[in-house]
């Protein structure tokens, strides 16, 4: 009688140890990078530099079969379009111009998701920023 509770009881508190926190939770989503996290990288600037070490998948581009990373530099550069606060902003290479302490969010969505939400010209993706600048 007493075997199936102490069972439960350690397997209950097992859980609880194993329960990611808040931070960790939100490092699990692989299309998102916050604020907090890009904060225990002191050397990191810019959105540009954010992403390249803490999502570098971000900016892999998906191109005759094979992977690649995009490098963000010069016009014409294949890559996710970046939106900043709902608003198109421009390129990978367009991440350069935010600081770090503007940001509040990056999230990646997939090319299928962009072009439904803002239409053709996302064969890539896009990259949503909200910043500090939006009005609260």
């Amino acid at each position: 009688p007493m075997r199936p509770l102490m069972t439960a009881l350690l397997l209950a508190g097992i859980a609880v140890l194993a329960a990611p926190t808040a931070v960790e939770a939100q490092r699990g989503d692989r299309n998102r990078l916050t604020a907090e996290e890009i904060a225990e990288k002191p050397e990191i600037t810019n959105a540009y530099d954010a992403v390249r070490v803490l999502r570098p998948n971000f900016l892999r581009v998906r191109s005759s079969g094979s992977w690649r990373t995009e490098s963000g530099a010069g016009p014409g550069t294949r890559g996710p379009v970046v939106y900043l606060d709902e608003m198109r902003y421009g390129g990978v290479s367009d991440l350069r111009n935010l600081r770090v302490d503007e940001l509040v969010e990056i999230r990646f969505i997939t090319a299928n998701e962009a072009i439904v939400r803002y239409g053709n010209g996302h064969e890539y993706g896009a990259l949503l920023i909200t910043s500090t600048r939006r009005a609260p």
